[in-house]
Parts: C-alpha cells; structure tokens; sequence
C-alpha cells in the first residue's frame, strides 16, 4: 500500500474513503492517487527558500543604424531589474556577451528575490521593450 501524507506525518494504513486533502471527507481512490502525489511533490525551491539568487538572461537586438556599446544595455537593464526586485545589483556580478559581431548582446543579471512572484514582477516590467528578443 502506497505511503500517504497524513497530518503532516506519513501513515501506511489509510482507509480507502479517507482524503489527505484538507477538507475532503471522502474521495474515490484514483481521485486519492492523484491528491497524494500532489502533496508528495516537492515545491520548487524558490517558493521554498526566501532570497534566492536569480539570473535573469537577456538577448538584446541593437538597431542596425545606431549600436550602443554593451555597457550602457547593461546599465540599462540592470537598472529595471535592480528597481523591480529593490535590490542593488552590482555591475561587476552582470555579465555582457556580444553575439554574430555586435548585432546581438547576451545579458546575465543575478538578482536576489525574495519570492517566485518577483521574477514574474520582473517580467512584466520588460514585456514592452521591442529591443529583447528573448528573456529567461
């Protein structure tokens, strides 16, 4: 018989009406596999752990016409990110790296967050910037 979350304690012996979701009275037994694996399934370890670091990778298109040096994209972006997730970011931990001869610049942003949400924050705050092409 398949060890089920009880309580907060592990118990083997559970009878088949029994449901480890809180609330739920009863519940068939399909419908009791499927809570159980639900909460036998570990979080993901930013919504377990506050303060995580999280890099934020950014692929930037420059204008064909008028190119800005590295630098000044990562002052940039560092500055948004750093603003969103009311941390201070230094430059030295950013990384720059320029793709196909200038015409792309990778950019590497570590930022500690103090939850999953904040990175979504993060996000929204750089979804109308037509220069990046990718961010993750």
């Amino acid at each position: 018989m398949a060890l089920l979350r009880r309580g907060g304690r592990l118990a083997s012996r559970v009878p088949k009406s029994a449901c480890v979701v809180p609330g739920h009275a009863t519940c068939t037994p399909p419908r009791l596999a499927t809570h159980a694996a639900t909460l036998l399934t570990p979080p993901s370890p930013l919504l377990l752990l506050p303060a995580q670091t999280y890099e934020f990778q950014l692929v930037v298109k420059q204008p064909s016409d008028e190119r800005q040096p590295p630098e000044q994209l990562l002052e940039r972006y560092r500055r948004i990110v750093a603003d969103t997730t009311a941390g201070d970011i230094p430059a030295e931990a950013c990384t720059i790296k320029e793709r196909l001869g200038g015409k792309f610049v990778s950019l590497c942003i570590p930022a500690r967050v103090q939850a999953a949400h904040v990175v979504d924050l993060v996000w929204a705050a750089l979804a109308d910037d037509p220069a990046l092409v990718m961010k993750y």
